[in-house]
Parts: C-alpha cells; structure tokens; sequence
C-alpha cells in the first residue's frame, strides 16, 4: 500500500504541541507495522521545512529535512513540468476552493501515481476524492 503525505501530517507528527499530534504518532505506528509506503512531494518537503521551523525550531526542521532525503521509508517525489502546468490547471479550475498551489500540485502527484489514500488533517483532499489514511 502507498499512502501520499501532506504538509498538515508532517507538522503534527513532529511539532508536539499541535491539535494532531497524537493522531499523526498512531498514523505512524500502523505505517511502520503494515510496511506502507510513504511518498512526499518536493512541494510539500518545501513547506513542511519552512513550517517546522516556525512552529517547532530549525533543529527539528533540519532534522525533518535531512531524514526525508536519506529516507528509506519516504520517497521524495520531485514535480516536472507537466505535473506543474496540470497542478495550474486544477488551481484555476476550482477558484471557489481555498486550495493552496502545493495541494494542486500533491493531488496531481497521487493522480499519476495511483495513490488514494492521503496522510494529512487537510479537507482538501476529501474535496477531490481522495480518502484520508486512518
């Protein structure tokens, strides 16, 4: 099984004073006791560093950062061209949503990948028919 990662999930699984916090830690035992993949964006590796510096501290940032790109666990994704412009096209056609572009750009990423389920406290994903991992 393959589960996407999202920014929200990162966040509350290592800043310890976030609502999800606990939810993500539980998330995460059934990950490494079922052996599910993990897959992150380049995106949303951008945002979660710049997050976890803020709501944690840079050494948890840095330590995030550096665990994702030595990973054997998290396959870091990185967006083409073709994922951006059709990540675009999803951001302009849903103008009624508050989707962020690094939404668009995960919800292109889990398309192409075949991908269905999402790691995140994020009602985005629900909105385009993706199921949340529980």
């Amino acid at each position: 099984m393959k589960v996407f990662s999202d920014t929200s999930w990162w966040v509350a699984l290592l800043a310890h004073r976030d609502t999800n916090h606990h939810k993500a830690k539980e998330s995460l035992e059934r990950i490494k006791k079922d052996k599910i993949e993990i897959y992150i964006s380049d995106y949303v590796y951008d945002e979660t560093v710049t997050l976890l510096r803020r709501k944690a501290n840079f050494k948890i940032s840095h330590l995030f950062g550096e665990n994702i790109l030595t990973s054997k666990i998290a396959n870091l994704i990185f967006t083409s061209k073709k994922d951006f412009q059709e990540a675009w096209r999803i951001y302009k056609k849903f103008e009624d949503q508050d989707f962020s572009f690094t939404d668009c750009i995960s919800f292109v990423i889990m398309k192409k990948l075949k991908i269905n389920k999402a790691l995140t406290f994020d009602r985005h994903f629900v909105i385009m028919n993706f199921d949340l991992f529980s």
